[in-house]
């Protein structure tokens, strides 16, 4: 699950810009949320990636899921319960501008993700059951790829922020807040496929619907 997100560029547009084409994002949507792999960094995105983990503890699925009500550092946006695994991410990006003809365009831009993974950690007790332990590290293993799939989106949308940047054409004095709210169309589409794919899979419970 998707609980933060923190958006940072050279300058805050005035108001908030529409939903704007992002091919990479739309594409996973466009395949039912079947999400490839992380992509590798490219030359104008820098990735950082943090995977960590807060104890739980318990004997049965009742006492760990009170662990996990327990101990978990966030909520679900409603406050009605913890989230058991969570993807932070902070998108920023720079850029220069360069005169084209009667317009100016962005050059060099450098876009900068960092993403912080948080899941949970049981160290099953002597008395546990096989079956249970079976379980519960099947479940680990879904939630953590779920949220790495969480990664990939939020890479996906750097690559497409880069994309949309360079993509901008305005007069030398409109350049760069046209090319932040290009910028932040971007984020807003990324927000809402995030929400989608929770949506989609139950925040990692259930099987995209686009999976064979």
């Amino acid at each position: 699950m998707l609980l933060a997100l923190a958006g940072g560029l050279e300058a805050q547009p005035a108001a908030v810009p529409p939903l704007v084409e992002a091919p990479r994002l739309d594409a996973v949507v466009r395949a039912g949320f079947v999400v490839p792999p992380r992509p590798a960094a490219a030359p104008t995105v820098a990735v950082t990636v943090s995977e960590t983990t807060y104890p739980v503890e318990g004997a049965s699925t009742d006492e760990i899921l009170a662990s996990i009500e327990a101990r978990s550092p966030f909520r679900h946006d409603d406050g009605s319960k913890r989230s058991d695994a969570f993807t932070a991410w902070s998108l920023r990006w720079t850029f220069e501008t360069r005169p084209a003809g009667r317009e100016c365009r962005v050059e060099a831009p450098h876009v900068t993700l960092s993403l912080e993974t948080t899941t949970f950690a049981w160290d099953p007790p002597p008395s546990a059951p096989l079956a249970l332990v079976a379980e519960w590290g099947r479940r680990a293993a879904v939630l953590l790829a779920h949220e790495r799939d969480h990664q990939a989106i939020a890479a996906l949308g750097a690559l497409d922020v880069a994309d949309a940047l360079l993509a901008v054409r305005a007069s030398c004095d409109r350049l760069r807040v046209e090319a932040n709210r290009a910028g932040q169309g971007v984020l807003a589409r990324l927000r809402e496929v995030n929400a989608a794919f929770d949506a989609a899979t139950g925040s990692g419970t259930v099987p995209p619907p686009g999976a064979r």
